[in-house]
């Protein structure tokens, strides 16, 4: 789990760091942004979940769950 505001790297450019790497973990991204425009660059960069702490911070057990599950977590 990221903060997409990484004072060094931000989170989408740590996720794609890290699966240039060859990352084998799942990556949930956690952001204070507009999630409609952050969730389309979280998923192109290969993340497997994004959660806005403005509104769905209360669904990060199910966004853990569901990525622990094989599945990703994006919400609207």
């Amino acid at each position: 789990m990221v903060d997409i505001n990484i004072l060094s790297l931000n989170g989408i450019d740590l996720v794609l760091c890290l699966h240039h790497q060859q990352y084998k973990g799942e990556i949930l991204i956690l952001a204070g942004k507009d999630k409609t425009h952050y969730i389309t660059r979280c998923k192109q960069a290969g993340a497997a979940g994004f959660i806005s702490k403005r509104n769905n911070l209360s669904e990060l057990t199910n966004a853990l769950f569901s990525i622990e599950s094989g599945y990703g977590f994006f919400p609207l």
